[in-house]
């Protein structure tokens, strides 16, 4: 008995990297890098790929959606890192110091900043966070800021984001206040329908249960981008969904152009508003030329959890 299962457990042990070989050579191995071949390993498993969307679909029927991703009873998703941002204390000196910093760079060059903190899914109305505490502190120190959060907003079920109806509201509310002169440009828009296979979803890797949500949205017709437009938009994945991405010229930007009647400039990083955007506009800082505003748009989230933090940026 003892032999037959020693047997089994070595065939066991042998037939796995023997399977694997099957479907291709394993990932080349180089000197002082074991981490990322492991990581390969793993990657590259057909009994990792097989086995582990099952398992998850397993531990979300268990509400347990995962170390990224929140269960909600009703089959909504949260981003975990969004409610530990408002759940857990938040130190927003670094954040003030960096946009006050870009506020000044920007007003020697007489260009007007203003700040627009994105309020994460979970942020339940009523409910204050660090960014609606930070705002009051930036306005006192001359920063222009758009505060989103006493407003009626909606997000995809399966998404971090917001659906189309909200950018498109949002937009509208937000351009009056960047207070620049109306332009003559003549937008028209149509209602589409777009299917959207949430992010939060696809970070559960799971092949069932979770088919793509339809929403309306609304696409803008005309020239709503123009690097040479007075008004320049950074920010984040709150910007491009919907705007790069099916259905093209639906989201924020497009909105936004549309109720200035102006074409705008953008530049924008999918997670990266509290400090690769600023590093990118750096890299391109002749998109400054001839503008009178900057809007700056950021997920409130990124007050902790922000890609390389809030470092000073120096504009050329």
């Amino acid at each position: 008995m003892r032999k037959t299962f020693s047997v089994a457990f070595l065939a066991l042990i042998a037939f796995v990297p023997l399977a694997q070989l099957a479907f291709g050579p394993p990932p080349a191995f180089h000197a002082g890098s074991l981490r990322e071949f492991e990581r390969r390993l793993d990657e590259d498993s057909i009994f990792v790929q097989r086995a582990r969307p099952a398992i998850q679909q397993l531990t979300y029927a268990l509400r347990e959606a995962g170390e990224k991703v929140l269960a909600h009873n009703d089959g909504t998703l949260f981003y975990r890192q969004d409610v530990r941002y408002l759940t857990e204390p938040v130190d927003t000196r670094e954040a003030f110091e960096t946009v006050l910093d870009t506020h000044r760079q920007l007003e020697k060059r007489g260009i007007r900043l203003v700040v627009m903190p994105i309020p994460v899914k979970p942020h339940a109305p009523g409910k204050r966070s660090a960014a609606m505490e930070l705002l009051p502190r930036l306005r006192s120190s001359g920063v222009e800021a758009i505060d989103l959060f006493a407003q009626p907003r909606e997000y995809l079920k399966l998404d971090t984001h917001w659906t189309p109806a909200t950018a498109r509201a949002l937009a509208r509310f937000a351009a009056p206040l960047l207070r620049i002169e109306p332009g003559t440009t003549q937008f028209s828009e149509r209602e589409v329908r777009v299917e959207r296979r949430g992010d939060l979803a696809q970070m559960l890797a799971i092949r069932s249960g979770f088919a793509p949500e339809s929403v309306a949205a609304w696409q803008v017709e005309g020239p709503v981008n123009d690097p040479a437009s007075p008004v320049l938009v950074l920010g984040d994945s709150f910007l491009r969904i919907f705007q790069t991405d099916a259905p093209r010229n639906a989201g924020f930007i497009a909105h936004l152009a549309k109720a200035l009647r102006l074409p705008v400039a953008s530049i924008v990083n999918d997670g990266g508003a509290s400090t690769l955007v600023r590093q990118d506009l750096a890299r391109r800082s002749r998109v400054l030329e001839g503008k009178k505003v900057v809007l700056w748009e950021f997920v409130e989230r990124d007050l902790r959890f922000g890609a390389e933090g809030w470092r000073r940026v120096t504009l050329p």
